[in-house]
């Protein structure tokens, strides 16, 4: 729509962020359509807020991310960007240990 074609297409193509689709415009000028689509920068934004600080993040709490991103539920925020939360340890090691305490 509207937003697309004022805002977000000369953006794009400010940061070179298109593809050529092989297309010549009625002026003989390419036709260029967006690398990323509008959902990949929502993606990206999530990613940010979840993000570890020390991996360019802002590390703020899963709910507050599910507030601003507008999910329904805390479950769909966990599903969709779980990976993103920081790592509280080794788990693997930590159960290859309990593994060798019984097993021997």
């Amino acid at each position: 729509g509207n937003i697309y074609r004022r805002i977000f297409a000369p953006a794009w193509i400010a940061a070179g962020a298109t593809v050529d689709t092989g297309n010549k415009d009625e002026d003989g000028e390419p036709i260029l359509k967006a690398k990323y689509g509008i959902h990949a920068l929502r993606h990206f934004f999530a990613s940010w807020l979840i993000n570890e600080k020390g991996r360019g993040g802002l590390e703020i709490s899963l709910k507050r991310a599910q507030v601003l991103l507008g999910h329904a539920s805390l479950q769909m925020t966990a599903d969709t960007y779980g990976h993103l939360l920081p790592a509280k340890g080794d788990e693997a090691a930590e159960f290859s240990e309990g593994e060798q305490a019984l097993i021997g």
